[in-house]
């Protein structure tokens, strides 16, 4: 009888805990030298409420790959809802700081290698790169767990300092540079009238004529950026 209950017990056990398990993979430059980066996840999932099948996003964390571009997914354990579906880590995104590019949406097997492009040539690349790692540092990261990445203290201000240096890396590099219209049509207007797409170009020469280099773009967008970070984070 003792065996039975045992048996039994063991059983509702494995129902209602669930196991996500750990997966490292490797981070690398384009020429295929190891990158060192930082990983934004989340933990998604999947369950049945009624009739219907929901998915679920919860709060990751960041992570910080070796020098050799080596980054260690953890080990999950949590107490899981009945018709439980499928639980797993996903990458939101990769910031390699040597390269000054970021990767999204990213499921990486066990032991992948993952490429990240360098836009260190490249100041339009830079500067989206450069927009996603401050909203990602100002906007989702909280330590009270109600950010889409709950990090300590330690980490963030660590990311935070990244982010000021890429900024300052990006002004010292591009600095002087004229910036350049983009003939490239944003996503929400690739099925746009042609008449909405020519204002659109004039209001990106305008642009351009206003700040013509780098510089003075990078500045009005992010000094008081990161000023705002340095003062927040004491750097």
């Amino acid at each position: 009888m003792a065996i039975v209950l045992l048996l039994l017990a063991a059983g509702l056990l494995a129902a209602t805990v669930g196991v996500v398990m750990p997966r490292s993979f490797r981070v690398v430059g384009p020429d295929g030298a190891p990158a060192e980066a930082w990983v934004a996840f989340v933990h998604e999932g999947n369950h049945v409420h009624y009739a219907a099948s929901l998915d679920w996003r919860r709060p990751g964390g960041l992570l910080h790959s070796d020098a050799s571009g080596i980054v260690q997914l953890p080990l999950v354990i949590y107490l899981k809802p009945p018709l439980e579906g499928w639980v797993r880590h996903k990458v939101q995104t990769i910031f390699a700081p040597s390269l000054h590019a970021t990767l999204h949406e990213q499921l990486p097997a066990d032991g992948e290698t993952i490429r990240v492009p360098d836009y260190t040539a490249d100041p339009a690349a830079w500067n989206h790169a450069l927009d996603e790692i401050y909203s990602l540092v100002a906007n989702d990261m909280a330590s009270n767990g109600h950010g889409r990445y709950a990090v300590d203290s330690g980490t963030a201000r660590a990311f935070a300092r990244l982010v000021v240096d890429d900024y300052r890396a990006f002004l010292a590099a591009h600095g002087e540079r004229q910036r350049e219209v983009s003939h490239d049509i944003p996503g929400h207007l690739l099925f746009a009238s042609e008449e909405d797409r020519a204002e659109w170009q004039e209001q990106m020469l305008r642009e351009v004529e206003q700040e013509p280099t780098w510089g003075i773009y990078l500045e009005r967008r992010y000094a008081m950026r990161i000023a705002e970070l340095e003062n927040m984070f004491g750097l």
